[in-house]
């Protein structure tokens, strides 16, 4: 597994976006460490999720529906808007991907569809048929099944890094497991690891 440290301690910290923001960040890599003073109150809205984690003191973050408080200790994801939204004379698309198809996207997708008829800048798309998605690359047939008792449509997609990655992990677990054959290479160990991870995507 890949590993980066990030000197933070070493590095100054910089004037963020508002007056009551510092920040520091290594450059190209997609994390921050962001100080608040007393008063900060971001004005705009962020349409992309983060992980935040709270190092000292209380962040209220403010989201669709409520506010949240996050307190010192505490790590956060917070994504407030759908992956895609799409639409025709006739439908609304709710789009949602994810890696793997589990209980967790089924769950996100189903809160997305009840705050849609609270959320005030869709409301001039209500009266369409609301079509909710789930895009995935690894299915389950449980959760698959589950999907389609709730009317969530599950789309399946293999991109084609996707195929090529599972064929060399196929690969690699045929050679572990003929190295445990009687006369092969490293016989008398009495274990193969398997769970070979998959990253990857563009």
């Amino acid at each position: 597994m890949p590993f980066t440290h990030l000197p933070f301690v070493s590095l100054d910290w910089t004037a963020g976006a508002h007056p009551l923001e510092t920040k520091k960040l290594v450059e190209g890599q997609p994390v921050v460490l962001l100080e608040f003073a007393p008063g900060f109150e971001d004005p705009n809205w962020c349409e992309r999720g983060h992980i935040i984690y709270v190092l000292d003191g209380v962040l209220d973050l403010v989201l669709d529906d409520r506010t949240e408080r996050i307190a010192a200790g505490v790590a956060s994801n917070k994504r407030g808007r759908i992956d895609a939204l799409a639409w025709d004379a006739d439908y609304l698309y709710l789009i949602e991907a994810k890696p793997k198809l589990d209980g967790a996207a089924l769950g996100q997708i189903e809160n997305y569809l009840r705050l849609l008829p609270q959320t005030a800048e869709l409301q001039s798309l209500m009266g369409r048929t609301v079509r909710p998605i789930i895009l995935c690359a690894i299915d389950d047939a449980a959760v698959h099944g589950e999907a389609s008792a709730r009317a969530i449509e599950v789309v399946v997609y293999h991109p084609a890094w996707w195929d090529a990655a599972q064929t060399k992990v196929q690969a690699q677990q045929a050679a572990n497991v003929a190295q445990l054959e009687p006369g092969a290479p490293g016989t008398g160990r009495t274990s193969v690891r398997q769970n070979v991870g998959i990253v990857g995507g563009t």
